[in-house]
């Protein structure tokens, strides 16, 4: 587990499931550098060269899935996530929110 968890109660993470009762942590949980490894491979992937806008996961880019296929995978993205219309909405909104504009 990384930094990010720092403020919580370790008795959360027991409560979770993230550490058993000996403070083990979970061994379905990536390390640390497996946890970077997706943001390198996006950061110096070839075929992502150029492009954006995509979710990625364990060194790849992730597959647009249903709710039920997400559970069952335990991975994937789903449609609204890459909604255009959505985007462009959010964007302004954020613009709005901070007074700038970002070409």
């Amino acid at each position: 587990m990384t930094g990010l968890q720092r403020d919580m109660d370790p008795e959360e993470f027991k409560v979770l499931g993230w550490v058993n009762e000996k403070g083990e942590v979970h061994p379905g949980f990536k390390t640390v550098e497996q946890g970077g490894a997706t943001a390198a491979w996006c950061a110096t992937a070839p075929e992502l060269e150029g492009e954006g806008g995509y979710y990625c996961e364990d060194c790849h880019k992730s597959e647009q899935v249903t709710v039920e296929r997400m559970k069952e995978i335990r991975g994937g993205v789903l449609p609204h996530a890459q909604d255009a219309k959505t985007a462009a909405a959010l964007w302004t909104k954020s613009e709005e929110m901070v007074g700038e504009q970002f070409a």
